[in-house]
């Protein structure tokens, strides 16, 4: 169905006896021998696949499909969502790594998206594309800007679209995870492309080589939770508050929904009952955008949406009524105070306005951030560890906050 046996110029018998032995080995043998030693485990002889029909390689209404629509297709992720399929085992979006692992391999006059050494490094090639700007065949690099620039202003440098590009696919995958969950019963799983990297460079993982963590890893991480809430707006230009539960036993609990402005302002606030069947996927409420706002200004507000049990959160999701180069973003003041945690330290993030995606990073220390790209509400401070390294005089110094306004 790719196209291998052309492109790798095989014969009519070349195909026959390749398919003959891809049956013998994983629709035989294997299954065969997990029946033999195991009998507990399912066993699935192809992904994508049908099933045991072998010739059915990908069928959205039967066994698993790789979507490629928001890549490959230039599809966007609302348009992915809309589809219900069965399951779906690989789709992704790629990011550039940070700034301290490209300075690893790299030189200041690599530090275009376009340059040679990045387009190197760039495995995902596009020639039904066409060429890009400089007339090389169209990759990955130039995909990842383009998408970037459906969602957010063009960076003001390099600097800046490292960081919005890892934005980008967060919230991009955040976004197909959570929709496809929310399509249970009909869609049992989403597992997207790919983790980890075999070597410094630009790609679909969420963790680049050295175990970094991208932006994405941090938003799948809560968009894996065996319970989540989900705030959309769906097609209809209706706001849709979901709650979703992977729990094999019922839950009980309360969503709270409020309507803040920039500066923290709370306009309107509700909440109600929530109950859930084992592993069920629930609306809880529907509202047009348009009576919901009222006087508000789409641009200029957030509803933050809060679910808890028996007095603890169990997630939260922020909604923006627009994408957010449409947003009207204020500059923040952002301030830090960091005390002894544990093996490390507690960092304390405040802002007087929203600030939007707030990433820590350090320079001389390595370490894990327990939480990264975080949007910031005055009047809530967030609270993050680090554990590499407790001399907090030190790590002053060495903190660098970045947020969306400073991309631009």
């Amino acid at each position: 169905g790719w196209g291998w046996q052309k492109a790798f110029k095989l014969t009519p018998s070349d195909s026959t006896e390749i398919m003959d032995t891809y049956k013998k080995v994983f629709y035989e043998m294997l299954p065969n021998a997990i029946k033999e030693h195991d009998g507990t485990h399912a066993y699935w002889p192809s992904s994508p696949g049908g099933g045991y029909e072998w010739d059915k390689f990908q069928n959205p209404k039967s066994g698993d499909v790789h979507d490629w629509t928001i890549w490959f297709g230039r599809a966007s992720f609302a348009d992915m969502v809309a589809k219900k399929q069965r399951f779906v085992s690989e789709y992704g979006l790629q990011s550039f790594p940070e700034m301290k692992t490209i300075k690893s391999f790299s030189k200041t006059e690599d530090w275009a998206y376009d340059s040679y050494l990045f387009d190197y490094k760039q495995r995902s090639m596009m020639p039904w594309f066409g060429n890009d700007k400089k007339g090389n065949v169209t990759n990955g690099n130039d995909m990842i800007v383009e998408y970037m620039e459906r969602y957010y202003k063009k960076p003001k440098n390099f600097e800046a679209l490292v960081y919005l590009s890892q934005l980008n696919q967060a919230e991009g995958l955040k976004y197909m995870v959570q929709g496809h969950r929310s399509h249970k019963p009909y869609c049992w799983g989403s597992m997207y492309w790919q983790i980890d990297d075999c070597w410094p460079t630009v790609s679909w993982s969420t963790m680049d080589y050295f175990y970094r963590w991208k932006a994405a890893h941090y938003f799948v991480k809560k968009a894996y939770k065996p319970i989540i809430v989900n705030a959309v707006i769906d097609s209809l230009k209706q706001i849709d508050l979901q709650v979703i539960s992977d729990e094999m036993k019922d839950f009980n609990g309360e969503i709270t929904y409020t309507l803040l402005d920039f500066n923290g302002k709370e306009i309107q606030q509700k909440s109600m009952a929530v109950t859930l069947k084992p592993n069920e996927s629930k609306s809880i409420i529907k509202m047009p955008v348009k009576s919901f706002l009222a006087k508000s200004p789409v641009d200029k507000v957030m509803l933050k949406v809060t679910l808890t049990s028996v007095g603890n959160v169990i997630d939260s999701d922020i909604l923006y009524f627009d994408i957010i180069k449409n947003i009207a973003l204020p500059k923040p003041q952002i301030t830090t105070s960091i005390a002894a945690s544990g093996k490390g330290v507690a960092i304390t993030i405040s802002s007087n306005v929203l600030a939007k995606n707030v990433c820590l990073s350090t320079e001389k220390f390595e370490g894990f951030f327990s939480d990264n790209y975080v949007d910031v509400i005055p009047g809530m401070p967030v609270v993050i560890t680090f554990d590499g390294t407790k001399d907090i005089d030190a790590l002053k110094a060495d903190l660098k906050i970045m947020s969306v306004v400073d991309t631009y």
